[in-house]
Parts: structure tokens; C-alpha cells; sequence
């Protein structure tokens, strides 16, 4: 699951000189300081692996005794960097304290730091229908379907999966009138069903790699309504024209689990849009070259 980053705070205190791009003039008073706290634990050790050979190995932006001396090292060379003031608050969290500008700067640092640590994985999602008592479990081994969305993403950035399709119809007919006839024209407008979703690679485990997916699927269906038309000396008789009357319905998708890389697996199960059915989500992970 991903940590949260970092937590807002108010501090009364005494204004810090921070970095300006230009002169601030007498007149302007100084910035407010704030106090903001950061988890950088998952800056520090990033286990890989298991192996073949069932080792996990560590990869560290700075080698140091120990986890706090790490962090401790990290957080006083960005604060040193920026010219803020930082102090320890446990092992891996740190609060830091400076003008707007400042924490933006060193939040902006942080995730630069993430993206070059993050490792770049290549997903394939696929959705599967089935009846529900041959529904299968999270965790199952699962065969793609033919339609197949395939994307490149970063390790511990969430990134966004779209695969959508748009179905349109008939909104609504406008009266054209002449002097002699009536006639209408038909507005379309247009609804987009498919799946949404936003998944999040996080650190790899015992049996694989961290996966949280969260989003919705949806089916459009359109429903055809007569429309009755205005009795005119042009249109004696009145009538109908069809519209479209869009209905959406919705299945949320959640999941929190480890997937092995380089199988395709089920990583969440909902109740299908027809009676007795069930739609699958699996995903293949394979480490990008």
C-alpha cells in the first residue's frame, strides 16, 4: 500500500531566510513558515529480489549504519540544499520547516529522487467475464482474454489505466420549420463505459511485487424512447421520434495484493452486469529492459 508523504502543520515562529529568485522589496513582509512532515523511508532500502536462488538483495541512495542514519543524512543534505530547518520525529519521518516556496522545492527534490529510484515495469490487464460459479479466486493463475491493455509505468507513481469505448445515440430531435413543412433533426451526444482505474507498484515482497488497484468498470446500455412530437398545422397528427435513453451501470474495483512477476494473475473479482456472471481483473507484471 502506498505511504503518505508528508503532513501539513502550522508553526508560530520566527521567519527563516530561504532562496528567492528575486529581491523582496521593504514592503513585503516575510513568508510564513510552516511546518511539513515527510516519510523518506522508502527512499532509503529498497529490497530486490527474491533471486532465483530465493536471496533478496538491498539497493540504498546512501549506505549508512542503520535506516535513522540514512534518513538523517538524506533529510540534512536536502535541508543544508534548501536552506531549511529539519528534525527527526521517528526512524524514517522527519518534519521540516520553511516558507511555501521551500517546501514545495523540497518536495519537488523528493520525488525526483523516487523516480530515479523506481523501477520501470511493463503491465498487462485484461478483463475477464465468467459465470459466477466458475468465478475464479484472487491470486488464481488466469488466461488473457483477446482484449489486452498493455502500458509502461514507474514503480510507486500511481498510474492511471484507461480502456474505454464510446457508444452514441440519439438525444433529442430540433424542429426545422418552413412555411410549408416541419421537419427535425437529430442531436447526438455520447457516453464512454470501460474501465478506469488507478494502480499503484509498490515494493516487492515474498512472493512477488506490491500491487493496489483501485477504479470501476462500466457498461453503457442504451434505451430507446419515443418521443411525442407537438400537434401543429404542419404536423396534424402529431407521432413520435425515438431517443436514447442512456443507463450506466458500475462495478468498483479495489485490490491490495502481491502479484508474482511474469504470470499472468487475478488481482480482483466482481459481481458481473448480468445475472449469475462475474468479471475477473488479471494482471502480468514483467521488469521494463
Amino acid at each position: 500500500m502506498t505511504r503518505p508523504r508528508f503532513a501539513v502543520l502550522t508553526a508560530a515562529c520566527v521567519a527563516l531566510p530561504c532562496l528567492a529568485l528575486a529581491p523582496r522589496s521593504a514592503s513585503q513582509p516575510e513568508p510564513t513558515p510552516s511546518v511539513v512532515v515527510y516519510d523518506m523511508g522508502d527512499l532509503i532500502l529498497t529490497p530486490v529480489g527474491p533471486d532465483a536462488q530465493g536471496h533478496v538483495s538491498v539497493q540504498a541512495f546512501i549506505q549508512a549504519p542503520s535506516r535513522m542514519d540514512a534518513v538523517e543524512r538524506l533529510a540534512e543534505g536536502l535541508a543544508k540544499l534548501l536552506n531549511v530547518r529539519h528534525a527527526a520525529l521517528a526512524p524514517e519521518v522527519h518534519a521540516v520547516e520553511g516558507s511555501s516556496a521551500q517546501q514545495q522545492a523540497f518536495e519537488d527534490a523528493l520525488e525526483q529522487l523516487r523516480a530515479m529510484h523506481s523501477t520501470r515495469y511493463l503491465i498487462d490487464v485484461s478483463l475477464l467475464e465468467s459465470s459466477a460459479t466458475e468465478a475464479p479466486s484472487v491470486g488464481d493463475t488466469a488466461e488473457f482474454g483477446p482484449r489486452t491493455l498493455r502500458q509502461s509505468i514507474r514503480g510507486r507513481t500511481p498510474a492511471e489505466l484507461t480502456a474505454t469505448r464510446t457508444v452514441s445515440y440519439v438525444a433529442r430531435w430540433t424542429p426545422i420549420v418552413s412555411d410549408s413543412a416541419v421537419g427535425y433533426e437529430s442531436q447526438i451526444a455520447e457516453v464512454t463505459d470501460g474501465l478506469r482505474a488507478s494502480l499503484t507498484i509498490g515494493e516487492p515482497t515474498s512472493t512477488g511485487v506490491a500491487v493496489t488497484l483501485s477504479g470501476e468498470v462500466s457498461l453503457a446500455r442504451i434505451v430507446d424512447r419515443k418521443e411525442p412530437l407537438v400537434e401543429t398545422a404542419a404536423n396534424p397528427f402529431g407521432g413520435g421520434l425515438t431517443i436514447g435513453l442512456p443507463e450506466i451501470r458500475r462495478r468498483s474495483l479495489n485490490a491490495a495484493v502481491s502479484v508474482p512477476m511474469d504470470r499472468a494473475t487475478v488481482v480482483c473479482v466482481v459481481e458481473g452486469f448480468e445475472p449469475g456472471t462475474s468479471i475477473s481483473v488479471a494482471l502480468r507484471l514483467r521488469q521494463a529492459q
